[in-house]
């Protein structure tokens, strides 16, 4: 099946999160994606929770492709695995303790597809464990600006948040840099907004972004991010 989107969701100690990212995924509105759940060596249970939640919904065990690293590579080269692996249209990234809205790739998808997009970004939510905050981008038209804006601290350059086009990623070269597993987001999609030609916000939150798992790539001591 030619798919329009791939959706890549690295798995690494999300047990406790990945139910509710799953059921977001396969519940959404927009039925032409790919899941691809890439399995860095997780020492729990979180494969066993995909699998589990997969059996809830047999109609999306089609599109479900579930690729296994031998051993703990990093986000980084989690997220090359599957980039490898896609065949969609558009890239879009989502971690796995987070969740996303119901019609965001529906959403996504069909502004890009509108005026041939090379890139479509939206707002999102700020999860905490007992409340959320909007969190803005600014609104550009032009790629160009999007590069300036990220650049200069104004925009920020979660990848989860945005839908990117596979040839950017595939005719420039663009990949993750291996063992480089903090701001591993940033450097690629200055890349990718360096090669686009078009870019649209949609002004509205359509992610939900977690910040109370304890264990994750961010959560990490500055030491070790530095």
């Amino acid at each position: 099946m030619d798919y329009k989107i791939s959706i890549i969701i690295p798995v690494y100690r999300v047990e406790k999160y990945i139910a509710r990212c799953c059921k977001s995924l396969f519940e959404m509105r927009f039925d032409n994606a790919e899941f691809l759940f890439v399995n860095d060596a997780t020492p729990d249970g979180s494969m066993a929770i995909v699998e589990s939640v997969l059996n809830e919904y047999p109609s999306r065990k089609g599109q479900v492709r579930i690729l296994t690293h031998d051993e703990n590579r990093g986000v980084a080269c989690t997220r090359n695995t599957g980039l490898d692996a896609a065949t969609g249209k558009y890239i879009a990234y989502v971690d796995a303790d987070d969740w996303v809205e119901a019609d965001m790739f529906e959403k996504m998808y069909q502004t890009a597809e509108d005026d041939d997009i090379d890139i479509v970004g939206c707002d999102w939510y700020m999860e905490f464990d007992t409340s959320k905050r909007y969190m803005r981008q600014p609104v550009y038209t032009m790629a160009s600006a999007c590069l300036q804006a990220m650049l200069s601290g104004e925009m920020r350059w979660f990848l989860w948040a945005f839908l990117v086009r596979r040839d950017l990623y595939v005719k420039n070269g663009i990949r993750f840099i291996e063992g480089a597993n903090i701001g591993e987001d940033m450097a690629v999609l200055i890349q990718c907004f360096s090669f686009a030609q078009s870019y649209r916000h949609i002004p509205e939150a359509l992610y939900h972004y977690v910040k109370f798992n304890t264990v994750s790539m961010t959560a990490l001591d500055a030491k070790r991010q530095i």
